[in-house]
């Protein structure tokens, strides 16, 4: 079984489901829109539980962070990717217009901290290696370009030489914010993947 992870990017916005790139290499597509690396690290988690025998892990920006919003015991009973609560995804712009002082806090203390970027990378490093013990293919890549964003040093050995967008270019976006049409979810999977 073929899985792929991420955000928008790989659940497709602006696309039928059909058109992306995991449909079109017969993956189950888990992309969430909005969502961070660590909604899916827990999806990859799941799908290596499930027999998952490769997972298609798309790396999303390290300043996005996945909050709890139906009460505040969320905190101490459950996680937010579960279901059983509603939650929210913060980022960046989310946290400049904020005036929430726990959003604040967080990306203050938390989201924007080397240590938690130290945190992610070694997770991510440490999941694939628990993945291969359990046979399961791990494909790590990210999406943006990468100029004026840095490959964290601990993932660049695993990472493609180029990302997504850095390797497809122009010219098959659906929207002003990286989301690619469906020409290039096809391009991406017969030739980026294949």
């Amino acid at each position: 079984m073929k899985v792929a992870v991420g955000c928008s990017y790989t659940s497709g916005t602006g696309i039928a489901k059909e058109e992306t790139y995991p449909c079109l290499l017969g993956a189950t597509n888990l992309g969430k829109p909005g969502t961070d690396i660590e909604y899916a690290i827990w999806c990859a988690h799941r799908a290596v539980d499930n027999n998952a025998t490769k997972i298609f892990f798309q790396i999303t920006s390290w300043d996005r962070i996945t909050l709890s919003t139906s009460d505040t015991s969320n905190w101490l009973n459950n996680r937010p990717w579960t279901g059983e609560p509603t939650y929210e995804h913060f980022t960046v712009a989310d946290y400049a217009a904020s005036k929430l002082q726990h959003v604040n806090w967080l990306y203050e203390n938390h989201v924007m901290s080397n240590w938690r970027t130290e945190n992610l990378a070694q997770r991510l490093i440490e999941f694939k290696a628990w993945a291969g013990r359990k046979n399961c293919e791990i494909v790590f890549f990210d999406w943006l370009p990468r100029n004026g964003i840095a490959v964290h040093p601990t993932l660049e050995p695993f990472l493609p030489e180029q990302s997504v967008l850095d390797w497809l270019g122009n010219g098959y976006f659906v929207d002003d914010y990286y989301h690619v049409n469906a020409q290039g979810h096809k391009i991406i999977a017969e030739s980026y993947f294949g």
